[in-house]
């Protein structure tokens, strides 16, 4: 990337602890190409976020990391900078798609730099990430609507398909499998999945309540939930019924027993995602 220029009236030691400042900063800062959109420099935060190095966002525009839905407003907001019409743009909101393909919510506040003749030099923008209040809003929404499935008396398979919904909003990243309790058969049942494919897929059999070797028919009969991963109560993800979860290398999994009217375990939903960095989202996702 280029290097970035040290302010003239900046003392050298001061031009030094201000790059100190900028590479530490909290939040996301970049500084964007007028022309192009590529990126001419990032501080760690933004490398953090988007998911990229900084050799990476110099080979891309802002525009190719936008979420598709968001693109034309993106350009709508750099055609008013060009023009003149701003120098500057406050709190404007919008969606950027990360290097592992998830989707985070942001609000962005961009500055013209302006060279000697005053002439635009590039842009400077300030990103702050609103993913974790995205999530909790749609969170709050989405288990409000279980509920109220729930008191209307809804049949059960609709409280399961909004409780699966509210997964691949909140954590569209994350996998994911809904069991129902067959009380017949005395097993727990997938019925739904999201986040594997065709061949791990075939590796979701039915389990046995039966059995007291498998700690999920245990907690579904107990109705208590159990997290694995580095760190947390029930350790690794290394249960032989978690096996084509395993495989995935997740980094957390959560199986949390879906209780029916009267408190008895009707179902169970499993959810993992490969990263740690995210827990509060993943657990409060849950505990809906």
């Amino acid at each position: 990337m280029e290097p970035e220029p040290e302010p003239s009236q900046l003392t050298p030691e001061q031009a030094a602890e201000f790059e100190r400042a900028y590479a530490r900063a909290p939040i996301a800062v970049t500084r964007l190409s007028v022309k192009t959109g590529r990126f001419l420099a990032a501080n760690d935060r933004a490398v953090e976020l988007y998911g990229y190095s900084r050799e990476e966002l110099s080979r891309r525009t802002f525009l190719e990391l936008t979420h598709p839905e968001d693109v034309a407003r993106s350009k709508r907001v750099v055609t008013s900078l060009k023009e003149q019409t701003f120098d500057d743009v406050r709190g404007v909101e919008k969606r950027y798609v990360r290097s592992d393909g998830s989707t985070i919510w942001t609000v962005i506040h961009v500055t013209v730099i302006h060279d000697e003749q005053d002439a635009p030099l590039h842009y400077l923008t300030f990103t702050t990430d609103l993913t974790p209040i995205r999530r909790a809003e749609m969170l709050r929404g989405g288990s409000r609507r279980v509920l109220e499935l729930v008191a209307r008396g809804r049949p059960l398979s609709e409280a399961l398909d909004a409780t699966m919904a509210l997964v691949r909003e909140a954590l569209p990243e994350a996998v994911c499998a809904l069991y129902t309790v067959n009380n017949r058969r005395q097993v727990l049942e997938p019925v739904a999945w999201e986040g594997l494919d065709e061949t791990e897929d075939a590796g979701l059999d039915p389990i046995s309540l039966d059995s007291n070797e498998c700690r999920l028919a245990v907690a579904v009969k107990e109705s208590r939930s159990l997290v694995f991963g580095p760190d947390r109560p029930d350790g690794p993800i290394q249960d032989g019924c978690l096996e084509p979860f395993s495989r995935l290398g997740l980094g957390l999994l959560r199986f949390e027993p879906i209780r029916g009217p009267s408190g008895e375990s009707v179902g169970a939903l499993l959810v993992g995602r490969a990263g740690v960095e995210d827990p509060l989202a993943f657990d409060d996702l849950l505990d809906t």
